[in-house]
Order: structure tokens, then sequence, then C-alpha cells
């Protein structure tokens, strides 16, 4: 996953809690993922890795409306 970075010894295979809750809201998009298909950032770090938990959502139809995001 693009918005996780963990030690060797996680499973990186499971689904993350943002993972779910997206899937759980059919329609929405995380506004940094839309601009940064590919980018790597992280707004949490630990001895265990990395993580993004600043995630705002909002509908495909707004998304044109978006006109930056950062971490």
């Amino acid at each position: 996953a693009l918005d996780r970075s963990a030690t060797s010894n996680s499973n990186s295979t499971d689904p993350t809690t943002a993972d779910r809750f997206q899937q759980s809201c059919p329609g929405l998009i995380d506004t940094f993922r839309h601009k940064h298909p590919q980018q790597r950032r992280y707004s949490f770090f630990n001895h265990q890795g990395a993580s993004r938990l600043d995630r705002i959502y909002i509908t495909e139809a707004d998304s044109s409306f978006v006109a930056a995001a950062h971490i």
C-alpha cells in the first residue's frame, strides 16, 4: 500500500482500516491520492513504520474542485 510503510515483520496484504472505510463508502475518493496517485507521504511515524492518518474524502463529483492536496 502506498500509504503505509511497515517493518519487514508485518503482513502488508492485510487491508487497512482506511481501505475498509473507503470500500464501505462507495463514491468517495481520497483527495491526496486523487491528486498524487503514486506518491508516498506519511503523517504518522513510530518504531513499526509510518502511515497516513490524515485523509479527507469527497465525492467524485466534487473532485474537480480540489486544487491541491499536500501532506
